[in-house]
C-alpha cells in the first residue's frame, strides 16, 4: 500500500510551490521557518533589528504557539502593538501562515525534523566545503 500523506519543506519560491503541487499532490507543503526569518529580516529592516522588541515577539510567535487560537490571538496583539496593519510583507506572511505556522502542522509527521533543517543543512554543506578548500 502506496502512503501518499507526505510532507514537503521547501523555501518561499512560488515555482517549488507550484511543482510540489503537480507532483506531490496529496503532499502538505511547508515553509521553511528560516526562509520566513530571513524575508523578515531583509523586508523589515530596523523594525527586526537584533535588539527589539518586535523581533522578540515575532520569534516567540513562531517558536512557542501551540496552538492556532494561541497563534492568532499573539498575530493580533503584535500587529497591533507595533502598529503594522499595513505592512504588505506581514499582509502577505499572515495569509500564508498555514504553510509555515507551527499550530497548522499539528498531527503531520515531520520525522522530527523542524522546519529549520533543511536550510541548516544547506549552511552546514557550504561552509563545509569552504572550510576544506580555505
Amino acid at each position: 500500500m502506496i502512503h501518499h500523506d507526505y510532507l514537503k519543506m521547501a523555501d518561499q519560491a512560488r515555482a517549488m510551490e507550484v511543482a510540489i503541487e503537480e507532483v506531490y499532490p496529496q503532499a502538505t507543503h511547508r515553509r521553511c521557518k528560516w526562509h520566513v526569518l530571513k524575508k523578515a529580516k531583509e523586508s523589515l529592516g530596523t523594525l527586526y533589528n537584533k535588539r527589539s522588541e518586535f523581533r522578540e515577539e515575532f520569534h516567540k510567535l513562531i517558536q512557542d504557539m501551540l496552538t492556532v487560537e494561541e497563534f492568532e490571538k499573539q498575530w493580533k496583539e503584535l500587529i497591533d502593538n507595533h502598529s503594522l496593519q499595513k505592512n504588505t510583507f506581514l499582509i502577505h506572511t499572515y495569509e500564508k501562515r498555514q504553510m509555515w505556522a507551527k499550530p497548522y502542522f499539528a498531527g503531520k509527521f515531520c520525522a522530527r525534523m523542524t522546519s529549520t533543517h533543511r536550510s541548516e543543512n544547506e549552511e552546514n554543506r557550504k561552509m563545509g566545503s569552504w572550510n576544506r578548500t580555505g
